[in-house]
């Protein structure tokens, strides 16, 4: 269905639209405020074949770097394997099977593991730094009923430990045993360091250290949704539970990963990895895109360190994506002559019109790769309009009328939520001595909303 576009309508409907590739990203825009905020490392793959890497203030790629928490996402997902191995019945098994102590206690033992890793179990999550052992993690306190409130901190990945050396001693193996069979070896993904790993008791919080180079593999793992090499190793669906938020109070968390919220900058399936210092691994696959930082950032905050990373890295911008046909004055073009900037009048300029006045409509479009179920491009030499083809969904219709050359304007509201989506423009031009068709077709373009 073709709309009449009002402001509000379409921006509503394009912060709903799926992503679109894209390769104008702002490398050195990002790595330069990456670097302003003690970066050390950036690595960026798409397709899982790096694009940009760079090491800056004494950091060099051979250097293993502490990952923080960043740990915890590794720990998430190797409960997802406990469970698709039937060690663990579901995400949703009562963590009191195992950890038998707590069936005397009324609220420790309905605890389940997607409360436990999603830090929502009500077990205080305790100071960060050194944690305690496995076993000495169970004793922790409990300050609210299960499922009700958000603790952060490293005890909830050590009773993790524990659960899961218990369900392992019938096999005669430890958690840095199954932690090596699962996920490193199948990834080839050697750690510089890890605290207590030599004992079998790996620092499930915090303990890891690797190379960029090795730890954006695990990046590049979850953004294949368990495959690797060309073979399952985890299903999607265990692994994709992992980015699903429990509790309405913290709505950027799921099970030990850090979710998008609608005002954030980055793209709205972005997840990550964190840590202190600012360690990140994003993961975006609909940018098919994993990024890697690490760094030594006090000063980078959640919201505003990644916001501003993103705002550099994916600035507003429009690109031509197909070829107009020939009318009167010329291949009618379709330019930018501002950025598509939220808070901003979004202007572009229709060019090489007929010198007499015609009228015209500038299409834009959710997609263009279909229309409705019609594939595009579409050629419309059928419709008497040879060399003529429309690359965009005519979402909504934009009219004008006017001689040569015509300025259209879009107000884009001031709203995170548009930040890096896109939508495509091509515009329609009445001209009788084109074509048997009377018209002909501009340029096409891509448009991407950014805050920058």
């Amino acid at each position: 269905m073709r709309h009449r576009a009002t402001t509000t309508h379409l921006f509503s409907l394009i912060a709903l639209a799926s992503f679109a590739p894209a390769q104008d990203w702002d490398y050195a825009a990002a790595a330069a405020y990456h670097e302003q905020l003690g970066g050390h490392a950036l690595m960026i793959t798409i397709d899982g074949k790096v694009v940009f890497e760079r090491y800056s203030n004494g950091y060099s790629s051979s250097q293993g770097h502490v990952l923080h928490s960043c740990t915890k996402s590794i720990t998430s997902v190797l409960c997802a394997f406990a469970v698709q191995d039937k060690l663990i019945a579901s995400y949703d098994e009562k963590v009191s099977d195992t950890i038998t102590e707590w069936q005397v206690d009324a609220r420790r033992k309905v605890i389940t593991y997607r409360q436990l890793l999603g830090l929502v179990s009500g077990i205080a999550g305790g100071e960060n730094g050194q944690p305690p052992t496995y076993k000495d993690s169970i004793k922790q306190v409990m300050f609210a009923d299960p499922g009700t409130a958000f603790s952060y901190g490293p005890y909830p990945f050590q009773i993790f430990g524990e659960a899961l050396r218990r369900k392992l001693v019938p096999s005669k193996r430890s958690v840095a045993d199954y932690l090596t069979a699962k996920i490193l070896v199948p990834l080839n993904m050697t750690p510089s360091a890890w605290i207590n790993f030599a004992t079998g008791e790996p620092n499930l919080p915090s303990g890891a250290q690797f190379t960029a180079s090795e730890w954006i593999k695990f990046g590049e793992f979850v953004r294949l949704g368990g495959m690797w090499n060309n073979q399952r190793l985890l299903s999607q669906s265990l692994l994709d539970e992992l980015f699903q938020n429990n509790i309405s109070n913290k709505p950027d968390y799921g099970v030990s990963w850090w979710l998008t919220l609608p005002d954030g900058v980055a793209p709205d399936d972005t997840v990550a990895a964190r840590g202190a210092q600012s360690q990140r691994l994003w993961v975006i696959r609909s940018e098919r895109m994993v990024i890697l930082r690490f760094a030594d950032s006090p000063v980078w905050t959640f919201d505003h360190g990644d916001d501003g990373f993103f705002a550099a890295l994916m600035p507003a911008a429009v690109a031509k994506i197909g070829d107009g046909c020939k009318g009167a004055g010329g291949v009618p073009s379709l330019v930018a002559v501002t950025p598509p900037k939220i808070g901003t009048t979004f202007e572009w300029r229709i060019g090489n019109l007929p010198a007499t006045p015609t009228l015209g409509i500038t299409y834009v479009g959710l997609s263009n790769t279909s229309w409705g179920t019609v594939a595009l491009p579409l050629d419309l030499s059928f419709l008497g309009a040879p060399g003529c083809r429309l690359f965009v969904s005519t979402d909504f219709a934009l009219p004008w009328a006017g001689a040569s050359s015509v300025t259209q304007r879009l107000p884009v509201p001031n709203s995170n939520t548009l930040s890096v989506h896109r939508f495509y423009m091509q515009s329609a031009v009445v001209d009788g001595t084109a074509n048997t068709l009377a018209m002909t077709l501009s340029d096409a373009g891509v448009v991407r909303v950014g805050v920058r």
